[in-house]
């Protein structure tokens, strides 16, 4: 069974659609923003979440992460930390609308995390 990230769309009050996107669905554009997924089963280390188009930069607009195990965790622009060091306890996520941009072209956006964990980073924004 795969998992999946349901997104609803709310402007103000006013509720615009709702939709899956499968783990597999990577750099979907949705309503001009990207969605990106990377996830962990019981491994530590890093993954790439979003490798931009040739030329371009990520913009990152909000994202969010899930463990299953305590970890810390950074999200690196390339090989440069970009947010970070974020400590989770165990079972727990959060959602986080900090708004960052990759310092140079061709960058990816990377998650590293510290301890063998089971969990995802969904990172939302767009490229330019």
């Amino acid at each position: 069974m795969k998992n999946t990230l349901k997104l609803l769309i709310t402007i103000g009050l006013l509720t615009c659609g709702s939709f899956a996107i499968a783990e597999t669905d990577t750099g979907v554009d949705v309503y001009g923003s990207q969605i990106n997924y990377a996830e962990w089963s019981a491994e530590t280390g890093t993954k790439t979440v979003w490798t931009p188009t040739t030329g371009k930069k990520f913009v990152i607009t909000s994202w969010i992460f899930s463990t299953g195990t305590a970890c810390n965790m950074y999200l690196l622009d390339g090989d440069t930390q970009l947010i970070g060091k974020l400590n989770f306890p165990a079972t727990s996520g959060e959602t986080f609308f900090v708004p960052r941009i990759s310092g140079s072209t061709n960058n990816p956006l990377k998650a590293w995390v510290s301890a063998s964990t089971t969990g995802s980073i969904t990172v939302i924004g767009h490229e330019e």
